[in-house]
């Protein structure tokens, strides 16, 4: 008898303790933004919003950061409450120092803003980003989904 009540105290502390890991949300909002650059997989992990008020509206500047490579970032900005297609603006990639911005005129991004709402972002983009060099970058298969 001594041997089950063993048993059942050490089958309760293992899913009590399996219970209590790490590996559980902290209560952080999880944010990411992925895309292709070139056709490789790029991820970015730290992501601040910041809302600029005015007086009619507000605005959203989105700033994501790849882990892997501080040098890294996508910025670009859309209006709080706004969604749709084409209701993104100002993008932006930096990559070792390079700055490559949307030119809205010959090569701009395609945007769909999905959600909008209750401190969420979620949304889709593809496009072509230029340096100050007229080179020209490729942006696929990009998506957000942010908390913040």
């Amino acid at each position: 008898m001594k041997k089950i009540y063993l048993f059942i105290f050490v089958i309760f502390w293992m899913l009590f303790l399996s219970a209590c890991t790490n590996d559980r949300d902290s209560g952080k909002p999880i944010s990411n933004l992925t895309m292709k650059v070139g056709g490789v997989v790029k991820n970015f992990n730290t992501i601040t919003v910041k809302e600029v008020p005015y007086a009619d509206y507000s605005d959203l500047i989105i700033t994501a950061r790849n882990n892997e490579n501080p040098t890294e970032f996508v910025t670009f900005g859309l209006g709080k409450g706004d969604v749709g297609p084409s209701n993104s603006w100002g993008f932006e990639y930096t990559l070792n120092g390079v700055f490559y911005s949307e030119d809205q005129g010959i090569n701009g991004i395609n945007s769909n803003i999905t959600t909008n709402e209750s401190n969420k972002l979620t949304g889709t983009f593809s496009g072509a980003v230029t340096s100050s060099e007229n080179i020209i970058i490729e942006l696929s298969q990009g998506a957000f989904n942010i908390t913040y």
